[in-house]
């Protein structure tokens, strides 16, 4: 049974249609397809003790043929079902059906059809693994049929246990909004304290602050959300418009910083736990996914939400949205935060010897940064092109561009450093220079600030490590030296390789591809030193070891159990 189990994850990783990309994650590669192939090989070796169906048999109910799945002595058994589809993806290949018994998946990998949901379609094959549903799947519409009704979401999260692919309702309150894998995504807490996942299909261009807070009944088709390494994490609900996203309460999908800032003193009140407050403040302390506040009486800390983090700083005046905690850690939870103003320029009266962090930095004026002020910072090596003279460093703080035009040190990407030189006022933001660099070990990258289309458009983050997700429109090469542009909700930004690197992936393997790229956000700026764009600077090329570029589409389906 282990020999048979073993062939079927090579001959899954054979069948599967998604790209060879190795995605390098905390340095772990994982290629995605084998990923998951041993995930639907855990499925059937938790359920291979059953008999197999006779021969003759043909499966023509859906949970009957999902259930005949998990066991590899069923593959190739005669399918018929009709059902009516409840959901249709072309760009990932997803189609669910429904019929009286239950759903069913079919990946329809590269079969040029296309469905709407509302459809009564019977379809015919051969039984194959849970993650392909049928093999050589042929399609017949029989016109149009009734949307099942909506069940309660299931309580298991084990795929061997709930009863996926099917139409459910939940209902909740939305803790996250972000733009994830070129899908809205939603993450929706429920009264029984659940986070559930909801992927809303076609709304690559939403705002998606304007989806935080709201209470909503949601229908789509149920999940098991699984990690990397193949183990079901939680529930995600495939959500075909926002049609079926429907708010709960009063208020429907708006800014919430419309309205006007309450007292601080509400975080602090243990008993409103859960209560989404609007709060005003100044910066005392802020890292990524932790910020304080205060008003001069109270210190408010707030843990902040993964998919928002544009990095305040102390002195910055600020207001947050967030939920009361019943933590003794944070005062609030998922919170998002809105600059209201920049902190007052650091003076030099103000200054006691060397600038040890990026922050103190960059919070000079123009006029203070050009005194050439001592510098002395340590950081990690997030970019290094020495043909190009381009080096970035961030410590705890921020990222700066460091001028080493005039020598160029012995480094590489992920070494820790402590630079010394001198403040000046760049082209956009003040910059190291006359620097000497000096290794003191190597580390791991920073934790990337994960920006969406509203954080990009700031240029808060200039210099930062940071990762976005977005679809190639055009490859590139100059004297060797790849680059690409990558569009997020419509707008455009070049993402540029080291000179040195090799671009393993095929260009044209790029082109029309949806890619999440890690690597250095730098500022396009004009005469005046005003923002008019943004340029990402990659480490790695996909498929390299130090990879920046991931490929996405088998993420998506490496993370989702039918």
């Amino acid at each position: 049974m282990i020999d048979h189990c073993l062939q079927m994850v090579a001959d899954t990783h054979k069948r599967l249609p998604f790209p060879s990309i190795v995605m390098n994650s905390e340095r772990r590669q994982w290629c995605p397809r084998f990923v998951f192939a041993v995930l639907m090989c855990a499925l059937v070796f938790s359920t291979s003790c059953k008999s197999k169906l006779d021969e003759t048999t043909v499966l023509d109910q859906a949970e009957a043929a999902r259930l005949a799945a998990r066991n590899p002595i069923n593959y190739g058994q005669s399918v018929r079902i009709t059902g009516v589809v409840t959901y249709f993806d072309p760009d990932w290949h997803l189609l669910f059906l429904q019929d009286e018994s239950g759903g069913f998946f079919v990946n329809l990998q590269d079969l040029a059809v296309q469905f709407t949901p509302g459809q009564l379609v019977e379809v015919t094959g051969r039984l194959a693994a849970s993650n392909l549903g049928i093999d050589n799947p042929r399609f017949r519409i029989l016109g149009q049929a009734k949307m099942p009704v909506a069940q309660p979401l299931p309580d298991e999260t084990d795929p061997n246990a709930a009863r996926l692919s099917q139409w459910v309702a939940c209902q909740g309150t939305i803790r996250r909004a972000s733009i994830e894998d070129g899908r809205l995504t939603l993450i929706v807490l429920d009264s029984r304290g659940r986070r559930i996942q909801v992927r809303v299909l076609g709304e690559q261009q939403a705002r998606t602050i304007a989806f935080f807070g709201v209470g909503v009944q949601v229908e789509g088709v149920s999940a098991a959300s699984v990690d990397a390494r193949g183990t079901p994490n939680g529930v995600q609900v495939f959500v075909s418009s926002l049609q079926q996203l429907k708010p709960t309460g009063a208020t429907g999908f708006a800014d919430p910083f419309t309205t006007k800032p309450q007292p601080l003193s509400l975080a602090n009140d243990r008993k409103r736990a859960g209560t989404l407050v609007h709060l005003a403040g100044t910066t005392l302390e802020g890292r990524p996914g932790r910020l304080v506040i205060g008003d001069g009486n109270l210190r408010i800390t707030a843990q902040l939400a993964d998919s928002y983090q544009p990095g305040p700083g102390p002195g910055d005046s600020v207001e947050l949205f967030g939920f009361v905690s019943s933590s003794s850690e944070f005062d609030l939870e998922d919170t998002i935060v809105r600059v209201v103003a920049p902190r007052t320029p650091l003076q030099e009266s103000q200054i006691n010897g060397a600038l040890q962090t990026v922050r103190s930095l960059k919070s000079l004026s123009v006029e203070t940064a050009a005194k050439r002020l001592p510098v002395d910072v340590t950081g990690t090596v997030t970019f290094f092109d020495p043909p190009w003279s381009l080096l970035f460093v961030q410590d705890n703080t921020g990222g700066v561009y460091v001028d080493i035009h005039n020598g160029i040190p012995d480094i590489e990407v992920g070494d820790r450093v402590r630079v010394q030189g001198f403040s000046g006022p760049g082209d956009y933001a003040p910059i190291i220079t006359s620097p000497t660099v000096r290794r003191i070990g190597h580390a791991a990258m920073p934790t990337p600030l994960s920006l969406s289309w509203q954080t990009l458009v700031t240029g808060r983050d200039d210099a930062g490590w940071v990762e976005v997700v977005g679809v190639v429109h055009s490859v590139s090469e100059l004297r060797s030296q790849h680059s690409f542009q990558l569009v997020v909700a419509g707008n455009s930004y070049t993402v540029q390789l080291a000179h040195s690197d090799i671009f393993n992936t095929a260009p044209e393997a790029l082109l029309d591809a949806q890619v999440r790229v890690r690597g250095v956000c730098g500022a396009v700026f004009n005469e005046k030193r005003q923002l008019v764009g943004l340029k990402f600077f990659v480490p790695g090329s996909p498929g390299s070891s130090s990879a920046g570029i991931c490929l996405r589409g088998a993420a998506n389906r490496q993370s989702t159990a039918f």
